[in-house]
């Protein structure tokens, strides 16, 4: 098994985006997410982990979180990890303009 710490960015997102998906034959930890708002005005944002084998659906940020202009949010880091399976996905829904990074350990 090998263990690849990697880092994926997203950007702009005003909509339901998959920000991260799991890739195939690999589980993941989730070290570390931030969520900023990259607009001049407050937006809402809801994240969530999609668990794909059980067809379930739980926020990490609750639905219509507001996160002010030119802020950040930091729903997990070194003391929320986060394990996914092949296959779950982050999903980031927003009312504006946000952009983030998600911070991944893949073990495959």
């Amino acid at each position: 098994m090998a263990d690849s710490p990697k880092q994926y960015t997203f950007q702009n997102v005003t909509a339901s985006t998959d920000v991260y998906t799991v890739p195939a034959s690999t589980s993941a930890i989730i070290v570390g997410l931030i969520v900023a708002d990259a607009s001049a005005a407050a937006n809402t944002v809801t994240v969530s982990v999609v668990d794909t084998s059980a067809a379930k659906t739980a926020a990490i940020v609750p639905a219509g979180t507001t996160i002010a202009a030119r802020e950040v949010l930091y729903p997990l880091d070194n003391n929320n990890r986060l394990t996914l399976e092949t296959g779950d996905k982050i999903t980031v829904t927003a009312s504006g303009n946000v952009s983030g990074t998600v911070s991944v350990l893949e073990i495959s």
